[in-house]
C-alpha cells in the first residue's frame, strides 16, 4: 500500500477536537450524552497526541480531520491520505458548474439543514456555484436545525422543509418520497408566483 496514493474526500472542515471537533459537534447528533461527548473528546485528544508523538503527524490541527467522527484524521495518519473537499472533488468529476450554466433555478438539499451545512457540505457548495453564476438556489431539507438561517448569508434564495406538520422522527421517514415530492411542489409553486410578480413589475 506504500505505493498507493490515498485521497480522503471530506464533507466538513471540522477538526478532530475542540469546540467544532468531531465529538462535540457530531456526538450529540448521533445520540451521545454530555458525559459520552466528554469521554469521546478526551479519547480523541489522547489519540491525536500519541499519533503526533509517534508518527510526527499533527492530526489535532488538521482541517477536516474531524470528518466521519475522526476517520479522516486516521486515514491521514495511517495511510498518508491527502484530505480534499469532497464537494469540490465530485463537482469537478461531474462538471457540475458547466451543467448548471443557463439554469433558471437550482434545487439542492440534505436530510437536515443547520449550521453544520456551512462547514463544507454539498448544499453550501452548490449554493456557492449558483451564486457565482447568478442563479437562485433553494434548499429542500428533511428538517431544519439550529442555525439554518445562516443559509441566506451563504447564497440561498429560499429554504423549504419536507415536514409540514409535527411528527416523530419515525413518522417523518414514512413515505418519504411522497413527502419530498409534495415539498418540492410547494416550493416550485412559490417560485412560480414570485416569477409572475417579477414579470408584472413587482420586486
Amino acid at each position: 500500500l506504500a505505493a498507493v496514493e490515498w485521497i480522503a474526500a471530506v464533507d466538513v472542515s471540522n477538526r478532530l477536537c475542540g469546540i467544532s471537533g468531531a465529538a462535540r459537534v457530531y456526538g450529540p447528533q448521533k445520540g451521545a450524552t454530555a458525559a459520552m461527548v466528554k469521554a469521546l473528546e478526551q479519547g480523541l485528544r489522547h489519540l491525536g497526541r500519541i499519533i503526533h508523538k509517534q508518527l510526527g503527524i499533527p492530526v489535532l490541527g488538521l482541517v477536516g480531520g474531524g470528518s466521519a467522527g475522526g476517520l479522516a484524521a486516521g486515514l491521514a495518519a495511517f495511510t498518508g491520505a491527502r484530505l480534499v473537499n469532497g464537494f469540490e472533488l465530485i463537482a469537478g468529476m461531474t462538471g457540475l458548474e458547466a451543467r448548471m450554466r443557463g439554469a433558471d433555478l437550482v434545487l439542492t438539499g440534505e436530510g437536515r439543514l443547520d449550521a453544520q451545512t456551512f462547514f463544507g457540505k454539498a448544499p453550501a457548495g452548490v449554493a456557492r456555484i449558483a451564486a457565482a453564476l447568478g442563479i437562485p438556489v433553494i434548499a429542500i431539507a428533511g428538517s431544519l436545525g439550529e442555525g439554518y438561517q445562516s443559509a441566506y448569508a451563504h447564497g440561498f434564495a429560499g429554504i423549504s422543509s419536507v415536514i409540514s406538520s409535527p411528527v416523530s422522527p419515525d413518522e417523518a421517514l414514512v413515505d418519504s418520497t411522497a413527502k419530498l415530492a409534495e415539498a418540492t411542489e410547494r416550493t416550485l409553486r412559490l417560485f412560480r408566483a414570485g416569477m409572475r410578480l417579477r414579470a408584472g413589475g413587482c420586486q
